[in-house]
Formats: C-alpha cells, sequence, structure tokens
C-alpha cells in the first residue's frame, strides 16, 4: 500500500432521525428507568451514559465494519469534559477515573483539535515502550504473540489484495483479531515508543489501513492540545510524513466501545458484545 493510511475517517454520532440511532438510545434509557439504575431523558442518556455512533471506515476491520454502530460507555472511565455533547471547558482533567485496560476498543477526541471522534484499539499503557517489527506489536521488547485465523481478499483504494485474519495476544491474557495485509509496509517496521504519563498508545485493528499512534499528531511537542503527551519526531521518522494520532491523553478518552450492532441480511440487526 502506498501513501498514507486512506480508510481513516472521522467517528460520527448515529445521526438522531435514523431509526436504528433512535432505537438505541430508546432502549438503554428504558432499560435504565425500568432497572431503577437511572431516571434520565434519551439526551441526557446520549451525554452521560451511553451513546451510538456510526462507524465510517474499515480502519478498525475485522472487529468494526464500515456502517456498523457501535454504543460506546462514556462512563467506563470516569468522566472529563469531552464526555459532555461539544466538549466543553468546564473541567479539568477526570472524575471518577477507572484506568483503561490493554485491548480495550476506546473512542476518544482527536489531540490536534480536540472535537474529531476516532476509534482504535489500546495497546500501550503509560511507561510502556512500544515497537513494531514486521507487523508484530513488542510490549517492552516481549512480542505479543499472533495466531493466523484465516486469509481473505480485501479491497485496498480500488484493488484487490490478499490479507490475514490474526489472532492477537496481550500480555495480560486477551485477545482479539485484527487485520494485516503484510510486514513490509513503513508503518509494519517503526521505532521504539516511550508512551509518557497519563497517555495511551493505540492502534487500529487494520493495520495497515488506520492513521493512529504510529504517526506524528501535527502538534509541536510542546502544544498544550497534546495534554503533555508530548512526541519525538525521529520516533516516527520510519513511517513516512503522515499525519495520525501521537499519544491519547487520559482526559480525551470519551469512553468503551460496549455493544456492536450490525446489520445482517439473514438475521436483520445482529448485536455482539466488543471484545
Amino acid at each position: 500500500m502506498e501513501g498514507p493510511p486512506a480508510a481513516d475517517l472521522e467517528l460520527s454520532r448515529a445521526p438522531g432521525g435514523m431509526k436504528l440511532a433512535t432505537l438505541v438510545t430508546l432502549t438503554v434509557a428504558v432499560v435504565l428507568v425500568s432497572t431503577g439504575l437511572l431516571v434520565l431523558t434519551p439526551l441526557a442518556v446520549r451525554t452521560l451514559a451511553y451513546e451510538p455512533y456510526t462507524i465510517p471506515s474499515a480502519a478498525m476491520e475485522p472487529t468494526l465494519r464500515q456502517g456498523d454502530y457501535v454504543v460506546v460507555s462514556k462512563g467506563a472511565y470516569g468522566y472529563s469534559r469531552h464526555s459532555i455533547l461539544g466538549s466543553p471547558s468546564v473541567m479539568r482533567g477526570r472524575l471518577g477515573f477507572q484506568p483503561p485496560r490493554r485491548g480495550d476498543v476506546v473512542v476518544f477526541k482527536l489531540p490536534r483539535d480536540g472535537r474529531t471522534s476516532y476509534i482504535k484499539r489500546l495497546i500501550g499503557l503509560a511507561g510502556d515502550r512500544v515497537q513494531i517489527r514486521r507487523g508484530v506489536v513488542l510490549i517492552n521488547q516481549t512480542p505479543m504473540r499472533q495466531r493466523v485465523e484465516s486469509s481473505i481478499q480485501t479491497d485496498d483504494r480500488g484493488y484487490p489484495e490478499q490479507a490475514s485474519v490474526v489472532r492477537e495476544f496481550t500480555p495480560e491474557g486477551r485477545s482479539y483479531l485484527v487485520q494485516i495485509h503484510g510486514a513490509d509496509e513503513p508503518a509494519d517496521n517503526t521505532g521504539v515508543y516511550l508512551v509518557p504519563p497519563h497517555c495511551y498508545f493505540v492502534l487500529g485493528d487494520n493495520r495497515e489501513n488506520s492513521a493512529d499512534s504510529r504517526f506524528d499528531p501535527g502538534l509541536p511537542p510542546s502544544d498544550p492540545k497534546l495534554g503533555g503527551c508530548g512526541w519525538d519526531g525521529r520516533v516516527d521518522s520510519q513511517v513516512g510524513d503522515e499525519e495520525g494520532v501521537g499519544f491519547v491523553p487520559e482526559e480525551n478518552l470519551v469512553g468503551k466501545a460496549w455493544v456492536l450492532l450490525r446489520r445482517d441480511p439473514s438475521v436483520g440487526v445482529e448485536s455482539i458484545v466488543v471484545q
């Protein structure tokens, strides 16, 4: 694949007028109210508890497909200003913070603008040294185990291409599927990224089609938008000049992907817990 990862687009909130998105919001509201857990309007549910988003690109395949809906738990990691619609500057830091776990699929605000919503898999925690060698992720010099599950044909900018569906295992024993097109693309061989305090390293599951923490955040290292997650431009020199995400500040976390809703012609709307 030549050029920058083109499959990464802005994650968007499911439009309120769409039947499935409305159904998701109302269903969550009814469940919470009927169980006595919470008495909130659907708007408050979307603001404080759960919110549906649409997946606009292939950057998280095979886990999330373009056109899928994903319901995000907004209280999974506590709350920051980015948990509120519009990300108003009403608070700093996080309230009721619960640290994410390696392997979580997280929604966050893109550091360089504080507005664009992205969804990626959390791979590196604060203090970790993360590197990719021939498509294999190393955490603190230890390779994450991989097992090939299947081979598929994908579309890469209009051209058919073979890819492997691989099960990847975290050091803690969690596993999930990723899609790998090869081991010789620029972003398959990186320098060593040292994750700063209160910051995270994220990757797309579609490793060759994801603008993520392998790529420069597009801001000077001292820019306050980076939330203290500075960037060493020498580290990403091997992956080209494309802008990506850089490290994700703790404050920028919006929530954890909880349930995937997918339209299946044979069964209708399928509900899947995100792994």
